[in-house]
């Protein structure tokens, strides 16, 4: 997915799948959220996705192969583009004079731009209008295909020729919002398993036996070692140690965990050790509420995302095509009051019309809106910030006064000395206790 037109298409496909009650896409992560009845088996899903143009990854979503491939096929797309715009060029300046048959070399390097390359794009776009769904897929595939013509055509009129490289050109800009989609997806995805890391994936119970996180049960009673994170959210029956909270609550500085001290899941403990019982199942602690929200982000839906499914798809393709006809039957009525030439001014509104849908090529529209969302989403990420409503985003510059809870909110978690007052010989006795402290 790069844009909001695809994930548009998606939720109205999969809407027109019988026994689907609501689909609803975050482009922030590549996810579909799908509600259905039991009798709708996923392979159906699934089918119906790759229908439409898609890659489809259950569970752990295999990011790199998929930024790998739109990035393969960006490239190349590009190679192609250069070398039909280096045999249009010059005719178009009227530099100098190219061989008869560059004209078919650049025929060959196109096809094989727009429909060997970008083949998946056609596939899905044909799917799309199958199911009655005008997509920017399908606005791709008709300016495309309509250059390319055009291009042809220039085989019995010479002026068309340049057509050809606006088609190589529209492919390799529509696959590279595509690569573009993927790459920063990738990166959101990234600073998401961070904050996945946060619960360690094996907790050492009390028998010594190691067991998953997610099957420890309230009740259990489990051993965290120096330097481990504390599984989930329990209350310490054994041991002392000082336990960093910094990651959960943004306060710096170590807390001392003594017997009958709660300590919080994701938490990481210092250099003693602690026995600890846990006081819930891992649904209901604290990481998974924060992983709660973060889903809940995933699924909510900024105003202007909103807007461009609502409106911009709904509207702009058909808009496109219907102005694109107009203009095409607008030259020909133009032509019979005149009195001209029907077939001259027949080409020139096919021509005309063909202009229209590649100037309304939309992707560059639908892009720009969710590459900003997802590049804010993941920079917020990266700085230990988690987003419940991507669209706060947008109210943002309204806000005037900002309420803090604590100072862990906004410090570095990093104390710096900046100055002392007193005797020289106190910092004399602090260096002495400190110089053998691992605490620095």
């Amino acid at each position: 997915m790069a844009c909001a037109f695809c994930a548009s298409t998606i939720e109205r496909g999969l809407a027109k799948v019988n026994g689907v009650k609501s689909a609803k896409v975050s482009l922030e992560t590549g996810e579909v959220f799908v509600r259905h009845s039991p009798s709708v088996p996923p392979e159906v899903l699934r089918r119906e996705l790759e229908g439409l143009g898609y890659y489809v990854f259950e569970g752990k979503r295999d990011s790199t192969h998929l930024l790998r491939d739109s990035r393969r096929r960006s490239l190349w797309s590009w190679v192609l583009t250069s070398i039909s715009l280096l045999l249009t060029l010059p005719m178009m300046v009227k530099a100098y004079a190219l061989p008869a048959y560059s004209f078919y070399i650049n025929v060959a390097v196109v096809s094989i731009s727009l429909f060997y390359i970008a083949f998946p794009i056609h596939r899905g776009a044909l799917n799309a209008l199958r199911r009655g769904i005008l997509n920017e897929h399908v606005l791709y595939g008709v300016s495309g295909i309509s250059a390319y013509v055009l291009g042809l055509l220039g085989l019995l009129y010479p002026g068309l020729r340049e057509f050809l490289s606006i088609s190589a050109l529209l492919t390799s800009l529509h696959l590279t919002a595509g690569w573009m989609g993927a790459y920063l997806r990738y990166r959101v995805e990234q600073s998401l398993s961070k904050v996945v890391e946060l619960r360690p994936p094996v907790a050492h119970l009390a028998s010594g036996e190691d067991v998953p996180v997610t099957g420890l049960r309230e009740g259990d009673v489990v051993m965290v070692k120096p330097g481990e994170k504390v599984p989930l959210d329990g209350v310490v029956i054994g041991g002392e140690s000082e336990v960093s909270e910094a990651v959960i609550t943004g306060e710096s500085e170590p807390v001392l965990k003594r017997t009958g001290d709660a300590v919080i899941g994701g938490s990481t403990n210092g250099s003693g050790h602690l026995v600890v019982r846990v006081t819930t199942d891992y649904s209901g602690s604290f990481l998974s509420r924060i992983l709660g929200i973060v889903d809940e982000a995933k699924r909510s839906k900024s105003p202007v995302s909103t807007f461009f499914e609502r409106i911009v798809d709904r509207v702009w393709v058909p808009l496109v095509l219907s102005v694109s006809l107009l203009t095409l039957l607008g030259w020909g009525a133009y032509g019979a009051f005149t009195g001209g030439d029907p077939f001259a001014y027949l080409f020139r509104g096919v021509v005309s019309a063909l202009l229209v849908s590649v100037i309304g090529y939309p992707c560059a529209i639908g892009f720009s809106s969710p590459a900003m969302g997802l590049s804010l989403f993941e920079r917020y990420l990266r700085t230990g910030v988690i987003l419940r409503d991507v669209g706060a985003l947008e109210r943002l510059g309204e806000v005037r006064t900002v309420v803090l809870d604590k100072t862990g909110t906004i410090t570095y978690g990093q104390p710096v000395v900046r100055g002392f007052h007193g005797e020289d010989r106190a910092l004399v006795y602090a260096y002495s206790l400190e110089r053998f402290s691992a605490h620095r």
